[in-house]
Order: C-alpha cells, then structure tokens, then sequence
C-alpha cells in the first residue's frame, strides 16, 4: 500500500508543472571540425537542466521553451570530444549555433551507472557517488575498503587489510562476502557466480581503476540480479593517446611491495594498453602473507565512423594465508597479532575475457553489445579444529585451555574446499532518443542471457597442509539465466526528469550429487534436484530542479535478491521453495552546488524487507544459519559535504574540508526479535578528511572514520563469548595520512601513506569464526612516472 500511495504523489507532482513563461529556442547543427561533415544523433544538452536535443537526418538541432538567460551548452557524440559553447536566450528569440566536435581519443566501450560529468551526476533519481581517478591518485589506497568506507551509507567490514575478500554492506544489510551488492567492473559482473554463489571471493586491484561509481537508488534496476542494496562498478583506464609508459612502485613495513607498470597508445584506428601488478606482502598478522599477479589487456578498435568495438583480457592469480578461524577472547586480550591457522591457504586464478560493441543505427539510436565469459578456480585448503578437547591426537593447542571455549585444537587433518567457475553471457542494450507527444525522452532496453557452471569438492587431507585425500563432496551447480530491462527517462519542462524502468529475472537453478553416504558408507550417488524463478522487479524516480543550483530527487523501487543454488535445493535434491527475498526502497533526497567551492547532498533512505533472509554461509559467522528473518526495515539519512577554503577566498592553493555522516536504523519487524538491531549494522559512522593542495604539485590529506558499535547476532547479545564468536563489536576510529610531490621536470610524483596512523586496535569482526582485528599501522612510500 506504501508504494502505490507513493506513485500516486509522484504522479501528482509530475502532473502540476512549472507555471509558463515566454521562452526562447535554441537551434543550429553539429559538424565534425576537420572534414565538415554533418553528425546525425549528436547530443545537445543545456548544463544544469534536463533539456536537450539530438541532431536529424540533416544534423540539425532544436531545443525549445527555453527560459531567458545566459547558459551552457554541451554538445558530445560518440567518437568525438564534447564542445561547450556560452549561450544568451532571450524571450521570443532564436538562437542559431554551429558546434564543430574534434574526434577524440579512441576508448574502449564501457558500460557506466552514472558517468562522470556533472551533468550525467545531477540527473541521477537516487543517491549515486562517482570517485574519479584524481581522488584515488591522491589517497593512494592499498585496498578498495579505504576508498569504500568514505561514502556514507556504506559499511565496510575488513579483514586481512587487502580487500581481497571486501565485505560490503550499503544500508545496514549484511555486509558478509558483499553478497547484497552487485559488483561490476566496466558493466560486467565480478562475483565468481553472481546468480548461484554471489560471494565476493575476487576483487579487483583498485591499483588499476581509473574511477568508481556507487549506485543506491531506483537505477539499479537497470543491472542485476540483486537489487536490494545497490551497485557499485569499477571503470578501468582507457589507452592514452600517445605512447606512454607508466609506473607505480609502493613499499611498506610488514614487507609489503606494490609494483604497477603499463604501456599503451593510439596508432590510427586501433588503441592498446596493457597493465601489469604484482603486490605482495607479510601481512600485518602472523602468517597473513599474500602473493598476487594481475595482468590486463585492452583494445579499442574504431571500425566505422558509427561503430567501435573493446576488447579487455584479464589474467589474476592469488596464493594467500587467507584465514577462516578468528581468535578467541583470551587469545586476542594476550596477543592479537598471532594466527592460529597457520597451516590456511587460498588460490585464486581467474581468467576472464569481455568484448564490446557499440553501433549508431541512426540519429537516435545506439546499440551497445556485451559478450564475456570467465573461468575462476577457488581452492582453500583449512585446518580442521576443535573448541574442545575431545580426546585426539592434536597438532597444537593454542589459547587458554583453563576457560571454556577460550582455546582452540588444531587437528591433523584439513577440510580442502575447492571450487571451480564458468561464467558466460551477452548483453545487446538499446539506447533511444525520442518525443513522445512533444515530451523529449530517453529510452533504454536491453536483454540478458546468462549461464554459470559451478563444480564444488570438500577433499579431506590426513595432515595439517594436505592438498589431497578423500572426497566427501562432490556437486555440479548450474544456472541459466534471462532478464530483461527498460527504462525511459521524460524531460518535463526542462526541469523534471520522470524515469520508470522494469527489469524481469528468470533462473533455473540444477544441483547435482555425486557423492554422499547411503547406508553409513561414503559412496557415489547420482542426486539431482532443480528450481526456476520468475520475478518482476519496477522502479520510478523523479528529479526536479528548482534552481540550477539544486536538485530534488526521490525513487521508489523493488528490491530483489535471489536464493543460492544451495539454499534454494537442499542437501537431499528437493526445493527448499525457499521465500524470496524482497523490499521496497524509497528513497528522498536533495543535492546542490550553490559556489563553487561547496557541495552537498542529504538522503533519506528507507528499506522495507517482506522478508530479509539471513544466509547459511559459515563466512556470516555464528548466528547466520539459513533462515527467513521475516520482516525487517532500514531508516537511515546519508549526508556529505565539502567546502574549498582556497577557492573560497581566491587563494591559489585549496584548502579542502570535506565529510560525511550516516545515521542508520536497521531493525527486525516482526517475530521475537522484533525491535532488535540486525547483525552488522552500525548506527552511526561518518567520515571527516582535510587535504591542503599547493600549485607547486604539494599536497598533504588526513581523512578520519568513526564506525558505531555493532552486534553480531539476532538476540544482540552484549557481552563478549569467550570463543570470540558473539559479542558486541565496540565502535573505533582510523586516521589515515597521505602526501604526495609532484617532480614536473621528470613527469613523476612521489608519494607517502601512513593507514592507521595511531595504530588503534580494535575488533573490525568476529567473523566467519572468531575475532579479527582490524589493520595494524601500516606505513607505504612510493613513486609514479610516466614516459
């Protein structure tokens, strides 16, 4: 009933438009600066407001009622750089223009959330963050969690201080393994299975991101299958225009070393950049080491004048002490740098493929085709242990075995949980402009077809680092899925902006026993069990700007999120007929930009869950057996802001102040815990950095976060466990440094970061099975060149 009664206030709003003035017309035609040519389907957008235009068969432009005033106004095509012209319109008067575009720098293809100008920003329904490249050049981050934590709303639950495992929670939803965000990188998937085990156990190098962008509103839609928390997409960097050899080198105590090197260029219609990153390190726990290569690869081919197609290649391969087993409460009290599981170890290789077409089909349509396919094999290999003695032969004690569950036994023998992933689809989507009964819109629609083949092993060693021995399980997990999207954006009055978008999900799950105990004996089986899925997920949002300045935006959309294979079959072959789970997201906000030195922007989000489930996956921690929580609802409000001292008052340097502040109520609604705080949702955390620029290419930062206590069960059950399993996980801070120096005479800058600069301790987690500090003080100094 919420979400119709809201529709219905949109629906009133949208239907009582701005009283009318006498406006004036804009009109002229966009031409290719070297031969003269006319371009057909070229963008014209006024800056600032949601009206525009596209060119003819004849390269010909028309914006009309448009106001009295002085404006911007931006013309962009595909293949070419965008041309801003300085506009006068005055009432009754028509004002005629040429634009002539420059063809610019051959890119590869991508498919954005947001995009990076401002302009593409201020029409987003929702609360949408973009992090450019200037941004992370200047923090340096050795982990996406340092870049994540920063913007409000999000919740980043760390664990070995890389971000190889992020656990990514947006609005006080499980941030376990990220499995309520969708994750993409360049438009496509990341998750080793995004239907059937959506758990994050691959990141991508923030090393090699050129921006971020952060989605939480009624756009989401447009991508999937979840869409319950929002997106978050990483752009890779696109191949320079000249050849160019860069470098990156960082290195720290714990031994920690980082080395990014990367050529490319543009030679006539071909464009190519190739990266490669080797980063490894001790840890900053005993027996925490890691070891990763990355190598990726681009193409940018320019076809026609009306087509262009990418090509990206990527090569990732991880060797980690990667740890499941925390510490329990004496352990951690007496030393928390020690590790139990010294004997753990993950590999991670995966290796993907992706090509991207893009077509313009005529004045206002393009067509964008994604095709990707990728192979991941996960092996973790585990101790075994117990939290008691139980009379075995063990291969160490550790912890303090005069307190029950205070120490842990470490068996002879290992749990090797091994998997392997293929991932592939394609994904053709069409971009539309049109006038709908006179009314300027936006059309995009698309269609997803997708298949996952998973095949999942529990070998089980006889010795602390057996890699082989008996296997106990042995699965085939598969899924085929299709969905389909559209969305259309109206421009009403050159000052509300409608979007209404529906996205449809169909999946067939099938998981396959073969092996399992018939009659108490471990035996070859043939078990089969499947499971299909069909869900209609609408969203509408509205944009409305009153003044250039300010935007007003509100969304409402279907928040979705399908069951795992191995939740939705259980261990016997039968449908669980699991429940789904489903919300509705609303969403109420303002941003605005009055000078130009202050920004702002304040949400007012709120999550109503039908039914929330809590996962069984062990990596959620004690209390997070499969089970249907019922319903629960998260009200929250994000904020940030920034001010510009220096441009403030006319200084040549910056002076940058800059914060955000989320406050959070994640509840259970109903059954006996209802009123209860949902496990790993903070109250409170915000963020505060300060960064000092000089014109000399100096420029110092310190960035400060706060995260609120949380709970770690259903009951939120305050006091500590002595296993380290429950608890209340007490709020704490970080203060992070950053310098750099730019060396213009050598094209390079050197840089320093200290991560935690007081080196406060504290429990970031008790999480999968124990407690895990957070990152100890960690000091990097590095240099970046260019050739």
């Amino acid at each position: 009933m919420k979400h119709i009664v809201y529709i219905l206030i949109v629906i009133i709003v949208v239907g009582n438009p701005l009283t009318a003035t006498e406006t004036g017309t804009i009109t002229g035609t966009v031409v290719d600066s070297k031969t003269g040519d006319i371009l057909i389907g070229a963008n014209v957008l006024i800056e600032g407001t949601f009206k525009g235009s596209t060119t003819n068969t004849d390269g010909i432009f028309t914006i009309e009622e448009v106001l009295p005033g002085s404006y911007t106004v931006i013309s962009s095509y595909l293949g070419y750089e965008r041309t801003i012209k300085r506009i006068v319109v005055t009432a009754g008067d028509t004002v005629s223009v040429t634009f002539s575009l420059f063809p610019k720098l051959l890119e590869v293809p991508v498919i954005e959330l947001i995009g990076e100008r401002i302009e593409q920003i201020q029409r987003v329904p929702g609360s949408a963050v973009v992090i450019p490249e200037t941004k992370l050049s200047t923090v340096n981050p050795s982990s996406a969690n340092e870049v994540f934590r920063n913007v409000p709303g999000v919740n980043v639950r760390d664990e070995e201080g890389q971000g190889l495992r992020p656990n990514i929670g947006l609005r006080g939803l499980d941030p376990t393994r990220s499995r309520k965000v969708l994750m993409l990188e360049d438009g496509i998937p990341i998750a080793l299975a995004p239907y059937g085990e959506p758990e994050l156990y691959y990141n991508p190098p923030i090393d090699r991101m050129k921006r971020v962008e952060i989605l939480k509103g009624s756009g989401s839609i447009l991508f999937g299958p979840q869409t319950v928390g929002g997106v978050i997409n990483y752009i890779t960097r696109q191949p320079p225009r000249q050849p160019t050899f860069s470098a990156r080198l960082q290195g720290g105590n714990n031994e920690y070393y980082s080395g990014l090197f990367s050529y490319g260029g543009t030679w006539g219609d071909v464009g190519v950049d190739g990266m490669y990153m080797h980063k490894q390190g001790t840890g900053f726990r005993e027996h925490s080491s890691f070891n990763i290569h990355d190598f990726t690869t681009q193409f940018a081919f320019g076809l026609t004048t009306s087509s262009r197609l990418g090509v990206k290649i990527n090569l990732y391969d991880e060797t980690s002490q990667s740890k499941y087993l925390g510490l329990t409460q004496p352990m951690f009290d007496a030393d928390p740098y020690q590790n139990p599981a010294i004997n753990d170890k993950m590999d991670v290789q995966r290796y993907s493929a992706s090509a991207t077409h893009q077509q313009i089909l005529g004045s206002n349509l393009l067509l964008t085709t994604t095709v990707y396919a990728n192979n991941a094999i996960r092996n973790w290999r585990r101790q075994d242990y117990d939290r008691e003695d139980r009379g075995r032969n063990y291969e160490r004690i550790v912890g303090d075995t005069t307190i029950p569950g205070g120490a842990l036994y470490m068996r002879n023998s290992t749990g090797n949980r091994n998997r392997e992933f293929t991932v592939y689809g394609i994904e053709p989507r069409l971009q539309i402009t049109h006038r709908f009964i006179g009314v300027p819109g936006e059309l995009d629609l698309g269609v997803r077809i997708h298949f996952e083949d998973m095949h999942i092993l529990r070998i089980n060693g006889t010795t602390p680092t057996a890699l082989s021995g008996t296997i106990t399980e042995d699965e085939l997990r598969t899924t085929q899925a299709v969905s389909g999207f559209v969305k259309n954006r109206f421009v009403l009055n050159g000052a509300i902006d409608v979007t209404a978008g529906l996205r449809i999900e169909q999946f067939n799950f099938t998981r396959v026993f073969r092996r399992g105990v018939v009659d108490g004996q471990l035996t070859d089986i043939h078990r089969e069990g499947t499971t299909k899925s069909t869900e209609v997920i609408p969203g509408i949002g509205l944009t409305y700007k009153p003044y250039e300045t300010i935007t007003l935006f509100t969304g409402l959309h279907r928040g979705f999120s399908p069951p795992r294979v191995q939740d939705a079959i259980d261990g016997d072959a039968e449908n669980r007929e699991l429940d789904a789970e489903q919300s509705w997201n609303y969403e109420l906000g303002i941003r605005t930009s009055p000078f130009r030195w202050l920004y702002g922007e304040v949400t007012a989000y709120y999550l109503d869950f039908q039914n929330q489930i809590i996962p069984a996956s062990e990596a959620g921690g004690i209390d997070t057996r499969l089970i249907n929580a019922g319903k629960t609802q998260h009200l929250g409000i994000e904020t940030s802001a920034g001010i510009d001292f220096g441009v403030l008052f006319g200084y040549s340097s910056n002076f940058i102040v800059e914060g955000s502040l989320t406050l959070s109520d994640a509840s259970f609604s109903s059954g006996v815990y209802e009123g209860n705080r949902l496990p790993h949702a903070p109250e409170y955390m915000y963020t505060v950095g300060v960064n000092y620029r000089h014109p000399s290419g100096f420029d110092i930062g310190v960035t400060g976060f706060y995260q609120g206590d949380q709970f770690t069960d259903r009951a939120n059950t305050v006091e500590g466990s002595a296993d380290g399993e429950v608890g209340l996980i007490d709020a704490y801070n970080v203060w992070d440094l950053s310098v750099n120096y730019e060396l213009p005479w050598i094209d390079a800058k050197v840089f320093g970061t200290v991560k935690n600069m007081f080196d406060n301790l504290y429990i970031a987690s008790r999480a999968p099975r124990g407690i895990f500090p957070g990152p100890f003080r960690q000091f990097n100094v590095g240099l970046r060149w260019e050739l």
